[in-house]
């Protein structure tokens, strides 16, 4: 009797686990029904190797095919992520739902940077005061005013020293060169306000220490309330730490996007395409548009601001030369909440990405998109949330104008002394942090007097 009684007691427990898993997979499939369709790829890896292998665009372009034009889910880089699309999915990540995603960074960059704090901690708040010194120092347009004069005197002499006319050079090593000249020039700018200015740096730890007590309360703020309170090394330390950090998130990305677009635009754009270069070059012989300016100044005059206003034919140019070439692959943000967008859920902790390869290109936004037409961007220009180069909304590129400048400044003086002509016509792009030519985009100068 005991023996069945214990044997019905273990039925019973087996019978109420199963009713209980039978609940629990019940809600976990009614949840995951809701996540948007895709795939993880293999265990740990993901998709990483076929992104890698294939490129971004061929592979969101399978993806939006397969699963959804709106929303579909893929792992990369070892975590979940959610990839939104088209001008919906842009507007979404970057102005809908902007207050419940925020910028997440691979932990790879903060052992590159010796971060004080674990990954995805302090950035987050330093990011912001990092933001808020270089717009009052750095990127203010009386200070902008004064950078392009400079960045005309850098490219004329990087052009005397590099450039041998009438023989073949690398250009994309070349645009590189010049940028990071460009951009220590800048730092070194950002580095003397950095120190003179008390008030600058006071702001910005009362801003971290307010938002760390926003968080944590009033045991929040001792992490910076420290540094205020403690010697002078110490507010040394996080003073060169920000210092390193507004380096790599404002200029990194603008070295790899200006030497980008400067090496194509000058290259595989200006020199594969005479007509675009024909039209440009004869605008300058003629007065009118971007390149009149060069006609109409003494040669040893630099450039200013008011010249870069009259280029409006070279930003159309440009535009086009972003949009068929992104410098910006992809965009992390990190889902602090639930977020719903298109019918499904992006859960907590999942990372959302959008890339541009999502629009540009697209029929649907662009009119023969394979086409480099550089007047789809008079006027009205393309639709709303389509073209997004320096992103947009709260968190758009604050170095836009900056890198923007630089490029047409390095192509005015390009194009003013040199014709272009191209060596390897079918050259290969390898993506890796951005698009790069496989062989450094060979090109063969030749000067405008002979």
């Amino acid at each position: 009797m005991e023996t069945f009684s214990l044997y019905l007691l273990s039925l019973a427990v087996v019978l109420v686990s199963f009713i209980f898993l039978g609940i629990l997979s019940q809600r976990y499939n009614s949840n995951r029904s809701k996540v948007p369709p895709g795939t993880f790829g293999f265990p740990l890896i993901g998709e990483t190797i076929q992104f890698l292998a294939s490129g971004p665009e061929k592979f969101f372009h399978r993806r939006m095919e397969k699963y959804s034009g709106d929303i579909f889910t893929t792992s990369l880089f070892g975590e979940k992520v959610a990839v939104v699309c088209g001008a919906a999915g842009n507007k979404f990540l970057l102005y809908t739902a902007n207050h419940q995603l925020t910028p997440w960074i691979p932990s790879a960059t903060f052992k590159l940077l010796n971060w004080m704090d674990s990954a995805g901690q302090s950035y987050k708040q330093s990011l912001s005061g990092g933001r808020i010194f270089l717009n009052k120092e750095m990127l203010k347009p009386e200070i902008l005013r004064q950078y392009i004069t400079i960045m005309d005197s850098l490219a004329r002499q990087h052009i005397n020293t590099y450039w041998d006319p009438s023989q073949v050079v690398k250009v994309y090593p070349l645009s590189q060169k010049v940028v990071l000249n460009s951009n220590q020039f800048a730092w070194h700018h950002i580095q003397s306000c950095f120190e003179r200015d008390q008030n600058t740096k006071a702001a910005i730890l009362e801003y971290h220490c307010g938002k760390e007590k926003d968080c944590f309360g009033e045991q929040g703020k001792s992490r910076f309330g420290r540094i205020v309170s403690h010697p002078p090394g110490r507010e040394r330390q996080f003073h060169v730490q920000l210092r390193d950090w507004c380096l790599y998130c404002e200029f990194n990305a603008s070295q790899l996007r200006s030497s980008k677009c400067i090496s194509y635009i000058v290259l595989m754009y200006l020199a594969e395409l005479p007509h675009i270069y024909d039209m440009v070059y004869k605008d300058s012989l003629q007065y009118v548009k971007y390149m009149e300016i060069a006609e109409s100044k003494a040669p040893e005059e630099l450039l200013n601001l008011e010249d870069i206003k009259k280029m409006k034919y070279s930003w159309n140019v440009i535009y086009e030369a972003l949009s068929l070439t992104p410098p910006s692959l992809v965009n992390f943000r990190e889902a602090q909440t639930d977020v719903n967008f298109a019918g499904f859920t992006i859960p907590k902790g999942w990372k959302v990405l959008w890339s541009p390869f999502t629009t540009n290109k697209n029929p649907k936004y662009f009119h023969d998109p394979e086409t480099f037409d550089p007047t789809r961007y008079e006027g009205d220009g393309p639709t709303a949330c389509t073209f997004l180069p320096f992103s947009a909304g709260p968190r758009m590129c604050p170095g836009k104008e900056y890198s923007m400048f630089l490029i047409l400044v390095y192509i005015y003086n390009v194009v003013r002394n040199f014709k272009l002509q191209k060596m390897i016509q079918d050259e290969k792009i390898q993506y890796r942090v951005s698009a790069v030519p496989a062989n450094g985009l060979p090109i063969r100068l030749q000067p405008h007097n002979k």
